[in-house]
């Protein structure tokens, strides 16, 4: 199972979503998207999301904007790429940092990191995020 964990900042505010990747996910401004992004340059819906023999592949169906992924350029009508762990994707003016994860068991529950709020494995000692070790454990939840 793969898990996606994206963030990104607009105007200031933090925003944060790990997902399942069990089906195809969405990127744009329009609020039935996977991942909202409320950005005027950003397409309604600008990309898409996939798992693709246990590689996430992004791809650009906005008709009008390109994206970037890392340093490469997607181009808009259907350009797409693999994510890699730790890439960074630009879409209008909203940078969003991508984390990919493998997880061998679906039924491993997650907690928040208590220095970064990220998602990790329960009885992690030390955020792969951050690098913080964990004095204390938010509340736990299991990846739907």
């Amino acid at each position: 199972m793969l898990l996606l964990y994206l963030e990104w900042a607009i105007a200031g505010s933090n925003t944060s979503k790990t997902v399942q990747m069990n089906a195809q996910k969405s990127i744009g401004r329009n609020a039935d998207n996977t991942f909202v992004i409320a950005d005027k340059q950003v397409s309604g819906v600008q990309a898409t999301l996939r798992d693709v023999a246990g590689s996430i592949v992004i791809t650009n169906v906005s008709r009008s904007n390109n994206i970037k992924v890392g340093d490469q350029i997607v181009s808009k009508n259907g350009g797409s790429t693999e994510l890699s762990d730790k890439i960074t994707i630009l879409m209008g003016t909203t940078s969003l940092y991508a984390r990919v994860t493998v997880v061998e068991d679906s039924t491993v529950k997650y907690v928040a990191c208590t220095t970064c709020s990220r998602p990790i494995p329960e009885g992690t000692e030390i955020c792969p995020w951050c690098d913080n070790s964990q004095s204390g454990i938010s509340a736990a939840y299991t990846m739907a």
